[in-house]
């Protein structure tokens, strides 16, 4: 992956929700990646899964948004990880139909990547499971940790995911990013990376 995909894939680890074009028609929609493959997982209303032509904007429509043209199916048991990922980060979905779909394509910054560029697959994605009970540990403190990122003191904040650029943590009004201080290559280097983020908020 080139540097500038690398920043394209750093910029997707952040952003949980957009508007998606199918055929033209604008709807809104929130996503996670699937930590094993990266296919990104939403919730649609039906007629979104027979569109000829899938476009997501992140963070929503406009000049200036990444777009991504996505190569979607129905979601189906093989994506039921991702989907239960889903529910972590978004809670209740609005619709009962799922799209999994690949990137094909994107547009970021007037740079154009295709397919083979572009991996948004977790490389720590067999040890985030307990990356994420690491950041857990001490729910008080993560709070904390929050608050020093966004500026506020979350009511409640529970680490859902991570992988080698940081963790996520859904907090009651949505879902941020804590960034690691460098990237993590391993769940070995992952974790004193978790421990400096949380000690830091001690």
């Amino acid at each position: 992956m080139s540097h500038d995909a690398s920043e394209l894939r750093r910029f997707l680890s952040s952003e949980f929700a957009g508007a998606l074009l199918a055929d033209g028609r604008p709807h809104p929609v929130r996503f996670v990646r699937s930590a094993r493959s990266g296919r990104l997982v939403m919730p649609v209303e039906h007629d979104v899964l027979d569109a000829g032509e899938l476009v997501l904007f992140v963070p929503e429509e406009g000049v200036e948004a990444t777009q991504l043209l996505l190569d979607g199916r129905r979601g189906d048991e093989s994506d039921s990880a991702a989907i239960m990922r889903w529910s972590a980060y978004h809670a209740d979905a609005q619709f009962a139909y799922w799209l999994s779909a690949a990137v094909s394509s994107a547009k970021h910054h007037d740079e154009v990547f295709d397919e083979s560029e572009i991996d948004l697959a977790n490389p720590l994605a067999r040890d985030e499971p307990a990356l994420v009970r690491r950041a857990n540990a001490d729910l008080q403190v993560l709070a904390s940790a929050c608050a020093d990122a966004t500026g506020r003191v979350p009511e409640h904040a529970l680490a859902v995911g991570a992988d080698d650029l940081g963790i996520d943590i859904r907090l009651r009004f949505g879902v941020v990013r804590l960034w690691f201080a460098e990237r993590a290559g391993d769940a070995d280097a992952a974790r004193p990376l978790i421990d400096a983020l949380l000690g830091q908020a001690r």
